[in-house]
């Protein structure tokens, strides 16, 4: 493949070879049932409502508008210019942005390259059979205040290309040394037999009930790494730096306490302490931005808690003392589409209800936006209800919000934790502050979160596999400690992790490892790659057959994707190996990714094969001529 051109007539290959990518991405992004995926139904995203005009309070602290361009458009910055896939003008936006186009505008998820979001796009919907909302068609814009963000919306607003523009409010918080730590064990009763508390203290008698095997990761603004507690924190922060002051600090101490806190003999002791930490902080990126490099180092099976939550629509998204109207951050839809994401993955999210004391069930504040009827992120929502010793146990406290959206409850008074040192802090050293106060829908979160790798590393260390998020909160529902007082004011109950693990049975269906492939092979080269089919039944058989379709490739090519056996049984309990032949001879090298499917038709022995899963392919053919220099569309 040796061309020689002068440089300009390649820069208008280039420039023509990217319009006719754009314009194929943007038939593709438009079609519901992918071409050359037969059988593979995507059950259609919930758009965010646009709202006809946006006010915003003098006093709401903004630092940023995040803009949302429609996925069939496919808008994307190129060269300080915006390009739309589809051929679709642009004009107007460009118009309104070029103020901010070339230091105050950039990719709201810019911690993960275009490519790997696309990629992870194909996967994920393949994976759970739902569309997903484009994240690279999300940008943010640096605003200096309110009057500046409250112009710039409703400009955005009033253009077709745009699919949704606003503001997110700047979340908010929602081996011993010398001298001896006092073992604070005794004291934490969220960890004792229900209803009291999860029956922690059961589960961690269990293999994998201690959370081993499970990765968390908490989003929010800092924490003490090197606290004597909490060992599993050294080295924790994934990426950035840290909001450098002590309440945060605390804040963030005080949560993974609740969850890891070694169980050593002193201090206190986490409720799943074999399971590993790591930590993303908000201080340089957005919520949104964290929650996906939070996903990004997660594996099916792991679990994320956001520890954060911001001023809401009741008071107009002021920043109050008294947190009045503070709400879960999945009201922001960058943030909701990117849970999304976490869950097609198989990454358990649990948020904090927040401290706002409002009502979510509310229509004439919240519409739908918390009816899971119509927009259902999958995340788990944490509220907070009084402790045992309070004589109000299960009871609603007064500022954790509240409505059919929330789904369980933890304590929100009273938790013995690292942190903040009001309970033992000797010399004043931070490595060795503990406390007895830590409360909200903050200490609660962390309680639910801990439940979640409790029963999740049980159940994959009992059937090799992992429970949905969805599963979780069903079964905490069913078999949790009931709420008490009045449960119209619905938080939910107290998952009682004894009840749960009684109450599981390994489903009957049939998971890919791994879920997709993803190669790079030569012209001359030919490779066969394993993928296991797994039966997570105790009990029944299931019958498959596999078609592969290779139709996606840049230049359609029959046979260069191929599978063998195409169809058999895997018994219960057990796998069965599949070979995929992956061809690069019969393919062209060059730039771009050839793509395929493997299509998985299985169901019960002797039945109709009436499930499907499917395993995308992505194989890279490398061109190794240099002849031609690749160049950006906006070069000269």
């Amino acid at each position: 493949m040796s061309l020689k051109k002068t440089r300009n007539s390649a820069t208008l290959f280039l420039l023509l070879v990217l319009t006719l990518v754009f314009n194929a991405f943007a038939v593709l992004a438009a079609i519901k049932v992918s071409p050359g995926k037969p059988g593979l139904q995507l059950k259609p995203r919930t758009l965010a409502v646009k709202p006809a005009q946006t006010e915003i309070s003098t006093q709401a602290s903004i630092s940023h508008v995040v803009v949302k361009f429609t996925d069939q458009h496919g808008v994307r910055l190129r060269g300080g210019q915006l390009l739309s896939r589809s051929g679709y003008s642009v004009k107007e936006a460009q118009y309104i942005l070029t103020p901010y186009l070339n230091d105050r505008f950039r990719r709201l998820f810019g911690s993960i390259s275009e490519a790997t979001l696309e990629r992870d796009r194909e996967v994920l919907q393949a994976a759970s059979g739902q569309e997903l909302a484009d994240l690279n068609g999300y940008y943010r814009i640096e605003v200096s205040g309110p009057s500046e963000a409250e112009t710039i919306i409703n400009q955005l607003n009033a253009l077709d290309v745009v699919e949704i523009a606003y503001f997110e409010p700047i979340p908010e918080l929602a081996g011993d040394i010398d001298p001896p730590t006092p073992d604070f064990q005794p004291y934490q009763d969220y960890r004792e037999t229900a209803p009291e508390g999860v029956d922690a203290d059961y589960a961690n008698t269990l293999a994998g009930g201690d959370g081993t095997g499970v990765k968390i990761i908490d989003i929010e603004g800092n924490w003490q790494f090197t606290h004597e507690d909490l060992d599993k924190a050294v080295g924790g922060l994934i990426g950035g730096s840290v909001i450098n002051d002590p309440s945060w600090r605390n804040h963030g101490t005080a949560v993974i306490g609740e969850m890891i806190a070694g169980d050593n003999g002193y201090g206190v002791t986490g409720i799943c302490p074999g399971a590993d930490i790591g930590m993303v902080s908000i201080a340089t990126r957005s919520t949104s931005d964290a929650l996906y490099l939070a996903i990004d180092n997660l594996q099916a099976g792991d679990a994320i808690l956001i520890e954060l939550h911001a001023p809401g629509p009741h008071y107009n998204f002021e920043s109050r003392d008294d947190q009045l109207g503070y709400v879960c951050m999945e009201y922001w839809q960058s943030i909701f589409d990117a849970i999304q994401y976490a869950w097609a993955k198989g990454i358990t999210v649990v948020e904090a209800a927040g401290n706002g004391a409002e009502n979510f069930d509310d229509a004439g504040i919240y519409g739908q936006v918390f009816d899971t009827t119509y927009r259902n992120s999958h995340a788990i929502v944490a509220g907070a209800g009084y402790h045992p010793a309070s004589g109000n146990d299960r009871i609603k406290n007064g500022f954790s919000n509240y409505g059919e959206r929330v789904n369980v409850q933890g304590y929100g008074r009273g938790v013995y934790t690292t942190g903040y040192g009001d309970l033992f802090a000797p010399n004043n050293d931070e490595n060795q502050y503990y406390t007895a106060y830590f409360s909200g829908t903050s200490s609660a979160s962390p309680i639910v979160t801990g439940a979640v790798a409790c029963i999740q590393g049980y159940y994959e260390a009992t059937y090799g596999t992992f429970l949905t998020s969805d599963m979780i909160r069903d079964v905490f529902v069913a078999t949790g400690s009931p709420q008490q007082g009045d449960t119209s004011l619905h938080i939910g109950p107290r998952p009682d992790l004894a009840g749960a693990i009684a109450a599981l049975a390994p489903p009957p269906s049939l998971y890919t490892d791994p879920m997709y492939l993803d190669t790079s092979l030569f012209e001359t080269e030919t490779a066969i790659v394993p993928v296991w089919l797994h039966n997570r039944s105790s009990t029944t058989t299931l019958d498959f057959t596999i078609t592969s379709n290779d139709s996606m490739a840049r230049v359609t090519v029959p046979d260069w994707l191929r599978v063998s056996p195409s169809s058999g049984s895997v018994n219960q309990s057990d796998s069965t190996q599949v070979d995929v032949t992956l061809d690069a001879t019969l393919l062209e090298a060059g730039p771009g990714i050839h793509k395929g499917m493997l299509k998985i038709d299985w169901g019960v022995s002797g039945g109709l094969l009436d499930s499907l899963t499917f395993v995308p392919v992505f194989l890279d053919v490398p061109c190794n001529d240099t002849t031609y220099i690749a160049a950006s569309s906006g070069d000269t």
